[in-house]
């Protein structure tokens, strides 16, 4: 099959909470693209392990889903301060350490444009329901 089919990891956490567990089992099945959903800051605090940053490497298509969430279910908000820098700087060194080809955002947690101006990432924006 010469299609690119793939998935999102948060498409089985309920089968596993763990990215690296959600990474695996996907790299199980026969696809060859991958959204790493990194659903709350707290996961890419934790960052992935070695052998789930290897999976990705192999995957023809990796993208990386930034956090929508600070913890539990209060918003994280991107705009022009120390946390979100430091929040693009995680999302970063883990797109640069897999290959990714786009990062993907929720629009209506953007507050500033500018915070894409000196990254080395694609930046991608989710389409959502009107807000």
């Amino acid at each position: 099959m010469n299609n690119l089919i793939g998935m999102s990891t948060g498409g089985i956490y309920s089968w596993d909470p763990k990215i690296d567990k959600q990474i695996e089992i996907i790299s199980g099945l026969n696809v060859r693209a991958i959204e790493v959903l990194f659903s709350r800051k707290t996961y890419l605090t934790q960052g992935l392990d070695i052998k789930s940053i290897s999976r990705l490497k192999k995957m023809k298509y990796v993208s990386i889903h930034a956090p929508f969430y600070e913890y539990d279910k209060k918003e994280i908000l991107y705009d022009s301060n120390q946390k979100t820098k430091e929040v693009i700087k995680r999302l970063e060194k883990i797109y640069l350490e897999v290959n990714a080809k786009a990062i993907v955002f929720h629009p209506n947690l953007i507050k500033s444009l500018d915070l894409f101006d000196n990254i080395k990432m694609n930046v991608c924006f989710e389409n959502m329901p009107k807000k």
